[in-house]
């Protein structure tokens, strides 16, 4: 908790909370809110909906040498809302918003993009988009769903049709417990259709006689012998319609109760020569796919199987939106596709937007079809990690994409400040955001109240959820010996200054590092300090020179302190950090009064 800080000029740390909040500055990587997530179950959600917990098909974020990228099942850790400039980018009939950093897997090196620096015909990694996704909730899906499951593995009689003339009338579906799913979809069709006196129950074999196994699972059934949801079943469920919704019902009932994925092979079985093979190719046709006969003698079967690659049948089942998720599962584990590229038709910028960036597990997600990166600040929170400071270990946490990336609040930080008798400059939540929107205001506010109380200290907080701090400045007693700042890198983020405004901190300063592109007009106004530097690591990106020089002079144009803290390179200090042959180490004044 009292770890020395890299940043030259302060003492100490105190990390009152830790967690992913997208560490590096400016990591935005948001989409609109409308942006569809292909999920786990093969549907498409819009991000903006989408909450910690949810479960996303993923994929490899770097691949090791040798390997390939494969699918991966992932979970949501986080999900939040921010604002920031936006890019709208074309890919053939699609139109994605997204933050200008926001990074898209391309086909060609280097892979990983981010939007502001696609051009016209990059290729982008695309699993595609279906045509159409039904309406799950309507009653064409669920007529043809509940149809679809009585035609796969059901049993339905009525008025004699039974054998022998039987005059036993009744509706049965049974499956593993396990299966639950299906049953419970089939009871909102029985709903929607007005059957009444419906219930899911444990399987006992009814009257038939029938004895489970011993030792085998444990199944359940949905079963009705009144007339009146029979002749309902018979007259509005099971007759053929000419409606998209109703037949790809059929197929995703037909599926969960007899048909299979596996192997990248996806059928549908029947041992009853019924013409229910030929309905589903007939369906599968309509819905735009494409499936061939296959005719397995030794197996008494036969079955209808779906044409086409691992997208393909991605695109299919978001099509139908089968009730199992595990007959949805076969893909993972299964190469990423390299060669599926879709060309970028057009890219420009369209203001400042609502956002919404979620985190997985894999780091990745599939959005409009295009394979895109969330948060990447893992690499400092696994080092961390491994260096065995505890508020840096997940504890087991299922829903961490990584060591330490579950925000956490630790209220027994608080009294660490107390602890620091000589005065110290210090540095709040290097590895957090105090203003990230999953930090109650009450926490904040113990905070703040910690920083009033030890005013032999000096505190400085730098948030990038700047929007947030404007929302709830005014809710705070600001300190006097609180700095308050705001990370600007680029251009797209010089509206966070109009945010820091809004704080009542005796200090409010700048900090434009990882310095990544030129702030000619930044409106210093109200602003005590700033700071200036490029780009650490084996990826730096460079700084131009008169990008720093620009923000020397506006500064000491508008009597701001400047402070140039490195050139950056490889390592921090490989391009050292003199301007024009000068240090600048300007620094506001330490206590009340700027």
């Amino acid at each position: 908790m009292g770890d020395r800080s890299a940043i030259e000029w302060t003492e100490a740390t105190w990390n009152p909370t830790t967690g992913c909040d997208q560490t590096s500055p400016g990591c935005d990587n948001c989409l609109a809110p409308d942006t569809p997530v292909l999920m786990a179950d093969m549907s498409w959600q819009p991000i903006g909906k989408i909450v910690a917990g949810d479960d996303v098909v993923g994929f490899t974020e770097a691949p090791a040498v040798g390997q390939n990228r494969v699918y991966e099942r992932a979970t949501v850790v986080h999900a939040w809302s921010t604002t920031a400039k936006a890019v709208e980018i074309k890919v053939g009939d699609r139109a994605v918003v997204a933050s200008a950093d926001h990074r898209f897997l391309a086909h060609a090196r280097p892979y990983w993009r981010e939007a502001e620096r696609l051009t016209l015909h990059t290729g982008l990694i695309d699993v595609g988009m279906p045509m159409w996704t039904p309406d799950i909730d309507s009653e064409p899906y669920l007529a043809g769903y509940l149809a679809g499951a009585i035609a796969g593995d059901g049993t339905f009689r009525i008025d004699g049709s039974g054998k022998n003339g039987t005059k036993q009338s009744y509706l049965r579906i049974a499956v593993l417990a396990t299966d639950r799913p299906i049953l419970d979809r089939m009871a909102r069709a029985f709903a929607v259709l007005g059957c009444t006196d419906i219930g899911v129950r444990s399987f006992d074999g009814g009257a038939g006689g029938f004895t489970a196994v011993v030792g085998s699972a444990p199944m359940q059934k949905i079963e009705t012998r009144r007339m009146a949801n029979l002749v309902a079943v018979r007259d509005v469920c099971l007759p053929e319609r000419d409606d998209l919704n109703w037949k790809a019902g059929f197929l995703a009932g037909f599926l969960d109760t007899d048909g299979s994925y596996s192997a990248n092979n996806l059928r549908f079985a029947q041992t009853k020569d019924n013409g229910v093979l030929d309905a589903a190719h007939r369906y599968i046709k309509d819905l735009g796919f494409v499936s061939h006969r296959e005719d397995f003698r030794s197996a008494a079967g036969r079955s209808e199987r779906v044409v086409g690659d691992v997208e393909e049948k991605i695109r299919f089942l978001s099509t139908i939106q089968p009730a199992l998720i595990r007959k949805t599962a076969d893909l993972y584990g299964r190469r990423f596709p390299g060669k599926h590229a879709a060309k970028v038709a057009g890219i420009r910028r369209v203001g400042v937007r609502d956002l919404v960036d979620i985190q997985t597990t894999s780091g990745t997600f599939i959005a409009a079809g295009l394979a895109t990166h969330n948060c990447y600040a893992m690499t400092l929170s696994k080092r961390l990690q491994a260096m065995g400071q505890p508020k840096y270990q997940n504890n087991g946490d299922p829903r961490t994409s990584g060591p330490g990336f579950k925000l956490t609040i630790h209220p027994d930080a608080l009294d660490v400040p107390y602890r620091w008798r000589s005065p110290r400059v210090i540095f709040v939540n290097s590895m957090s955001d105090l203003f990230h929107p999953d930090v109650p205001v009450v926490f904040i506010r113990s905070v703040f109240k910690v920083i009033q109380e030890t005013p032999q200290h000096t505190y400085q907080v730098l948030t990038k959820r700047s929007s947030r701090l404007a929302r709830i400045a005014h809710e705070l007693v600001w300190p006097q010996n609180l700095w308050m700042g705001v990370s600007i890198e680029s251009d797209r983020y010089s509206f966070r200054i109009d945010h820091l405004r809004a704080a009542g901190a005796a200090v409010r300063f700048v900090s434009a590092e990882p310095l990544l592109g030129p702030l000619a007009d930044l409106d210093l106004r109200g602003i005590h300090w700033l700071i200036a530097g490029g780009e650490s690591g084996p990826h730096a990106r460079p700084v131009e020179e008169d990008w720093v020089r620009d923000l020397r002079d506006q500064c000491h144009a508008r009597d701001v302190a400047f402070f140039f803290k490195q050139w950056g390179g490889r390592t921090p200090k490989a391009g050292g950090r003199r301007l024009d042959g000068h240090l600048h180490d300007g620094m506001p004044r330490l206590r009340s009064g700027v």
